[in-house]
């Protein structure tokens, strides 16, 4: 008998979440599929009843972690009232949440190089062109939802304020990873509070 779409699911899930360890610890190349099964508590063989090969898990990884990402910005969000402090909400808890998991970011930047150039640069740079229009498009709503409550200029370009937040963040996690001195929560606060006087003026500028 087939297994059920919600055990497949789970299973799916379970995997993914060992192989961002592994693959953290070991980066792509390094990381052996015994290892991410050994964790998972599953055998080798297995696992390739749910992914065909390494690259598949690699995907699955990092999808883990997108999803991890969402999770953690949807559920601040939905504490707050207004559009500006859900904004603020989902900036906390993407900072937050990529410092509790900071192991990832060398799996993040592997992504990035897989992504690249090669045999997985079409796939890879698909995914990393839907993640980032999907953190985009969540800040977009929030600043439209602003406009409509009367805190954002309505003249205020909100998509390219969306991209300039999302690159901003990246850039403050990147720079945190090679040197903890650097307080990607304190940078955040100032993005927010720059951003929220510029989009508030826009029409005066």
């Amino acid at each position: 008998m087939a297994p059920r779409v919600a055990d497949v699911d789970a299973r799916r899930e379970q995997i993914g979440r060992a192989a961002i360890e592994i693959f953290a610890r070991d980066g792509f190349q390094g990381a052996a599929v015994g290892d991410i099964a050994s964790l998972a508590g599953l055998s080798k063989g297995s696992i390739y009843r749910y992914f065909d090969d390494k690259e598949a898990l690699f995907h699955a990884a990092f999808e883990a972690v997108r999803m991890r990402l969402l999770r953690d910005c949807r559920a601040a969000m939905a504490e707050q009232d207004r559009a500006w402090d859900q904004l603020a909400a989902a900036v906390t808890a993407t900072v937050e949440a990529f410092r509790s998991y900071i192991a990832i970011v060398p799996l993040t930047l592997e992504f990035w190089a897989a992504a690249s150039a090669g045999d997985t640069r079409q796939r890879f740079g698909t995914v990393m062109a839907d993640m980032y229009r999907e953190f985009r498009e969540l800040v977009i709503a929030l600043l439209r939802q602003g406009q409509a409550e009367g805190d954002v200029d309505a003249d205020a370009d909100v998509e390219a304020i969306a991209a300039w937040l999302v690159a901003g963040l990246d850039g403050l996690m990147l720079q945190h990873w090679f040197d903890p001195a650097v307080d990607p929560l304190a940078g955040a606060s100032s993005m927010l509070s720059t951003l929220r006087k510029g989009a508030t003026n826009a029409s005066q500028i």
